[in-house]
This record gives structure tokens, C-alpha cells and sequence, in this order.
């Protein structure tokens, strides 16, 4: 067994149940032929009410075949080993393309009612994985990336417990992850049309380092290089001592398109962020509920990023901000309907085209807003702070720039943006040419106070101190 597998199916059609498999001497290598339990090298084959005890590869259906129709059904994977060398080698790459309980590249494949269990300081890889392969290996009768993975548990020091790569409608729906998990409870890495609904338990922390030369971005669900149309609903607990976050994108090599739903909660460090986004091309944020979080959300923007967060409630642990732009590089941001408690600052936007922000309630500690460097449209409407003082919306000098702007019937919310003198006077700035009424009012950067005498660009402002007319041009 030392670069074997005990059965190796390569007839369709197949069934093993009620097997009893071990690997007592622990064997196992990190390069090389993989060793385990069963290999499946035909379509249609089923593994069932089975026992594998100290395997590094329990169940593999390999690339090389591409196996189709696979059921693996009610089995205990136990003990499970890993090829990582864990903390004994930081700089080890090792581990990263074997030590699974069950791997399956392939098709219309169902993986169900499994435990798998990974043996304490094992530095394993992931205990259930599904990944599709960019062609088929011969004519398929349906797509070669389905999958179902439904109520599967999994516990221990596996870098990730569930795992979808490169896979194209799936379902991932009901399976828990118990804790123990190093890198991340779930991820899903170049996939398309999959629905997202389970249980996870995350205590990972920096004491644990294994796989460390990879430089993994920790956090309970992680999105890594590029995927489209996923829909996330997973239940997250950020147990004690626990550092990380509860949903990142871990990597980016291309387009992200999701919605995250579900909730968050944070029994762990008090500087775990809830949502890290990095760079989505289109998240949409729905009912997402957080609790205990330092940060609710951190956001690293481009050009194309669209992100649209709706009805969210986030209940912070009063150390830092609510939702945080750390990098913004264009990009547009909505926020309809959100809650942002407890919390020093609700938003900070820096370096974005347009940021909407409407119908939001805040209990902040400090200011509801800091605003700075946008590009196009800042739209702040019919907000709430809920605390008994007066909070500002502040920027860095407090001078609008030429960009198209809206302040208006915010509740306990107070803003001194003034307008350039270049933008009263100048005929073409956006001040003159949109939403502009007569009778409208106005502060400048000077502190003159301003009134519009049309809606034309060319109407006259009229200075309410001097009585002087400034005529743009």
C-alpha cells in the first residue's frame, strides 16, 4: 500500500458497502503515488455504509479517468492523515495535492451523510472536495461539473472542510463543518451556479500555521481566483479564541459575482471582520446579519467593482468602524436599508466613482461618515442615527468637489460640505447644470451663503449677505 490503493473499481457500475478499511503503520508520502483506500476508474460506481480508518487518501475518483455518476453514501472516514508538515516546516509547500477523505474529479456526482474526522496533528488538505475539469475525458451524457454535497460533517485540522473547484452547477447545502478547519470551512474557486447553505464552526487562529508558505487568507468561507452566479447562505460561528474573517475573497485572478446572505457571529478575537471583499466585480449583500465583529465590512474596489448591500443588519463590538473602503480604485457603492450599531465611524469611503447611501440607520460612537475622493456621485438620503447627539459627515477640507450630490432629510446627521468658487461660477460644473431650483441654497468655501435664481445653468446666484449677484460663465 505504500503508493497504492486496497481497491482500485474500474468496471461501471460498481458497488462496495459495508467495508472495513485501515491503514495501521500510518502509511503515507508527499510525493509520488498517493496511497488510500479506494480509487474509482469507471462511471456509476457507489461507495457505501463503509469504514476507512488512517487513510491519506480515502476515497480518490482521479483526473485521469474523470469519473461520472459517482455516489459516496453513509461512510465514516476516521483519523484521516495529511502530507502537510504542519508546523514542523513553515516554509513547506507540501500537502497542497493530496490528503483528502474524499476527492472526486468528475460529474453528477452526489457525496452524502459522511463523516470525516482528521487525526489530531495531521496537517491534511480538505476532507470533502469536488472539482470539474476544464474538457472532458470522452463524450458525456450531462455536464462533467455537477455535484451534490448535502449533510456532511467534518472536524479537525483539514486546511478546508468543503471544497468546490472549477465546478459548474452544484449544490452545497446542509453540511457542518465542526471546527478545527486551519484555512477555511468551505471554498469555492472557479465555479459557476452553485447554491451555498450550511453550518460552520471556525477556530482557527496565528497559533496554528500550517500550510503557512501559502499564505492563506483565513476565514470560514472563502471565494479564491474567479466565480459566477453563487448564491451564500451559510450559517457562521467564530468560535473563541478564533482569528480571521467570516467570509473573504482569499484570492483574486479575475471576476467575482455572488450574493452573501445568512449570519455571522463573533465569539472570537475582537478584531475579526465579518465581510472582506477584494476587488468582486458584483457582490450584492442581502438580510446578511452580523454580530460582535470589529469590522462589519472591508472593501478593496476596481473600476468595474458593483456592490450592493440591502437590509443588512450588522450589531459591532464598538472598536472600529462599520463598513470600510481600505483601498478603493473606482467603483460603485449602494447602501439601501442597512443597520450599522455600534460602531466608531458607520462608513469609510475613500477613492470610489459613486457611493449611495440611503434609508440606513446608525448608532455610531463617533461620526456617521468620512468621505473622501469621489469621483462622480455621493448620495446621502433619509438616514437615521439612532444616538441622542448630533454626528457628522466629514471629508477632508469639506469642499464638494465638481461631482453630482445629494444630502437630504438625514435624521441626527450633520454635513458642512461647502461648494468651490470655481463651481458657482463656472457655467459647465455639475452645480449649475444639475438640480438646480430656484430658491435653492447654498454654502461656499468661503462661507458666503448662496441663492439660485433659476434652474439654468446661467441663472444667477445671489449672495443672501451682500445682496451682489455672481453671474456663471
Amino acid at each position: 500500500m505504500q503508493d497504492k490503493f486496497i481497491f482500485e473499481l474500474d468496471a461501471d457500475y460498481t458497488k462496495i458497502q459495508n467495508v472495513i478499511l485501515d491503514n495501521p503503520l500510518l502509511l503515507k508520502q508527499q510525493r509520488g503515488g498517493r496511497q488510500g483506500g479506494i480509487s474509482i476508474q469507471a462511471n456509476f460506481c457507489e461507495v457505501e455504509n463503509s469504514y476507512f480508518y488512517r487513510m491519506l487518501q480515502s476515497i480518490i475518483a482521479s483526473a485521469k479517468f474523470a469519473a461520472y455518476g459517482t455516489k459516496i453514501v453513509n461512510n465514516w472516514f476516521l483519523e484521516c492523515l495529511g502530507a502537510g508538515d504542519g508546523m514542523s516546516n513553515l516554509q513547506s509547500s507540501f500537502g497542497e495535492d493530496r490528503g483528502d477523505a474524499v476527492t472526486i474529479w468528475g460529474s453528477g456526482t452526489i457525496i452524502t451523510g459522511n463523516h470525516a474526522f482528521c487525526k489530531d496533528g495531521e496537517d491534511a488538505r480538505i476532507a470533502f472536495h469536488a472539482e470539474g475539469l476544464p474538457n472532458a475525458r470522452k463524450r458525456r451524457d450531462f455536464d462533467r461539473k455537477d455535484i451534490i454535497l448535502t449533510n456532511n460533517l467534518a472536524k479537525g485540522s483539514f486546511r478546508r472542510h468543503f471544497a468546490f473547484e472549477n465546478i459548474t452547477n452544484g449544490v452545497s447545502i446542509g453540511n457542518v463543518s465542526m471546527g478545527g478547519a486551519t484555512w477555511w470551512g468551505e471554498s469555492y474557486t472557479q465555479s459557476k451556479n452553485i447554491i451555498i447553505k450550511n453550518c460552520i464552526s471556525f477556530t482557527s487562529n496565528s497559533d496554528n500555521k500550517n500550510g503557512a508558505a501559502w499564505s492563506p487568507v483565513r476565514a470560514a468561507i472563502a471565494l479564491l481566483n474567479f466565480n459566477s452566479g453563487l448564491d451564500i447562505s451559510s450559517s457562521i460561528l467564530m468560535e473563541s479564541k478564533s482569528e480571521g474573517f467570516g467570509f473573504a475573497i482569499a484570492t483574486r485572478t479575475g471576476d467575482h459575482d455572488f450574493s452573501l446572505s445568512g449570519n455571522m457571529i463573533n465569539e472570537g478575537s475582537k478584531k475579526n471582520v465579518a465581510v472582506y471583499l477584494n476587488g468582486p466585480r458584483m457582490a450584492r449583500l442581502n438580510g446578511l446579519y452580523t454580530k460582535g465583529f470589529g469590522r462589519a465590512v472591508v472593501l478593496a474596489t476596481t473600476r468595474s467593482s458593483t456592490i450592493y448591500s440591502n437590509n443588512c443588519i450588522h450589531e459591532c463590538n464598538g472598536n472600529d468602524d462599520g463598513f470600510v473602503i481600505g483601498k478603493g480604485a473606482g467603483g460603485e457603492v449602494t447602501s439601501f436599508g442597512d443597520k450599522y450599531l455600534n460602531v466608531r465611524t458607520a462608513f469609510i469611503i475613500k477613492n470610489i466613482d459613486r457611493i449611495s447611501i440611503n434609508n440606513t440607520t446608525t448608532r455610531v460612537l463617533d461620526k456617521f461618515a468620512r468621505i473622501d475622493k469621489i469621483d462622480k456621485e455621493l448620495n446621502i438620503n433619509n438616514c437615521i442615527e439612532q444616538g441622542e447627539r448630533k454626528v457628522s459627515i466629514d471629508s477632508d477640507n469639506n469642499i464638494i468637489p465638481n461631482i453630482s450630490w445629494s444630502m437630504n432629510n438625514n435624521i441626527n446627521i450633520e454635513c458642512d460640505f461647502k461648494y468651490s468658487e470655481n463651481s458657482i461660477r463656472s457655467m459647465t460644473s455639475i452645480l449649475n447644470n444639475s438640480d438646480k431650483y430656484v430658491g435653492k441654497v447654498i454654502l461656499s468655501e468661503h462661507d458666503d451663503i448662496y441663492l439660485s435664481s433659476g434652474g439654468l445653468p446661467g441663472s444667477y446666484w445671489v449672495n443672501l449677505v451682500t445682496r451682489e449677484k455672481l453671474e456663471p460663465k
